[in-house]
């Protein structure tokens, strides 16, 4: 979505410098994406059939922040990782047009339809031996709907433990009610949250009488039997992806600011990592374009319930961030 108001001329810009900073939140998505999938892996403690649950909007949000308050080599491994100085509307990764586009990008996610609620927020909880800076402070409230906390880490441990918990809980509406079970160490010096929370209807909402058992094929070969699946005939937009032998289905929530997008294999045995590696927020961008007319057809949903946990910084290092974990 993009600012609709005009004013000399300024609506372009904000419109360039919002969709700046989605096409690097999409960017890096994919990237990490990619880094979760291999790195687990190829360590044994996954495998490529395992599920990838994350936000990518959410990740790019607080390292955009933290970015906010390096400098010098830091600042240049945040600007290659991310890929700021390959997005124009982003002016190289200056700090303030980024903070403006973020803030852009929010204003348009709390304006949307009145049926979809969308809830985000930032947490700095440093140490109180580091000092920060007033206008770093400033940046985090104006811009990133956040706050930051200077505590105790050594004395304070069961306050910032249920302060962390409460304000994980506050943003996502009690679905993660507890994010921690034990404090952070003593030693640390700063902790990071961001909360996304989004509830959404559907345009065209599944009836839930219509609910019914049915097969769930892994790619692996492996069968779930009386997956209790959504089922929804009517007219559904979707672009077939040949080169991927793949089709994509677009259910577009009420008020159309959002949508979900589900790819699914033509053949259930294929691979993927196959089609995982294909995606990029370019391809994305061209085929969400090619959207054509509603056709007939009847859409199987299964009912799904994930939890995942990943230790962000070893994924991070990976992709070059390496200066501010040291």
């Amino acid at each position: 979505t993009t600012t609709t108001t005009c004013n000399n001329g300024q609506c372009n810009k904000s419109k360039t410098s919002a969709e700046g900073f989605a096409k690097f939140s999409n960017e890096f998505g994919f990237r990490l994406l990619n880094e979760f999938v291999q790195r687990r892996s190829s360590s044994g403690s996954g495998s490529s059939s395992e599920n990838v649950l994350f936000s990518p909007y959410s990740v790019a949000v607080a390292l955009s922040l933290v970015y906010q308050g390096t400098q010098g080599t830091t600042a240049e491994q945040f600007k290659r990782v991310l890929n700021f100085e390959q997005i124009p509307q982003l002016n190289g990764g200056d700090y303030q047009s980024l903070a403006a586009a973020l803030k852009r990008v929010q204003d348009e996610l709390k304006q949307s339809d009145q049926n979809n609620r969308f809830d985000f927020g930032n947490l700095l909880v440093v140490d109180q031996q580091l000092p920060v800076k007033d206008q770093y402070r400033k940046t985090v409230e104006q811009y990133y709907d956040g706050e930051v906390a200077s505590v105790d880490f050594r004395k304070q441990s069961k306050e910032v433990l249920e302060r962390i918990n409460q304000f994980v809980s506050n943003k996502t509406h009690g679905l993660i009610d507890r994010m921690l079970e034990r404090a952070p160490s003593a030693d640390t010096c700063m902790a990071l949250l961001n909360a996304v929370y989004f509830k959404g209807e559907f345009l065209k909402p599944f009836d839930s009488s219509r609910t019914e058992p049915g097969v769930f094929y892994n790619h692996n070969g492996r069968e779930y039997k009386n997956v209790q699946y959504l089922t929804g005939p009517g007219q559904y937009r979707y672009v077939e992806l040949s080169q991927l032998n793949s089709d994509v289905v677009q259910l577009p929530y009420k008020g159309e600011d959002f949508a979900f997008y589900g790819v699914l294999p033509r053949d259930r045995n294929t691979d993927l990592r196959t089609i995982r590696q294909s995606l990029n927020s370019t391809y994305v961008d061209e085929f969400v374009g090619e959207f054509a007319a509603g056709q007939q057809a009847t859409v199987y949903f299964p009912k799904l319930e994930l939890t995942t946990s990943y230790q962000l910084p070893e994924y991070l290092k990976s992709l070059g961030l390496q200066e501010v974990f040291t």
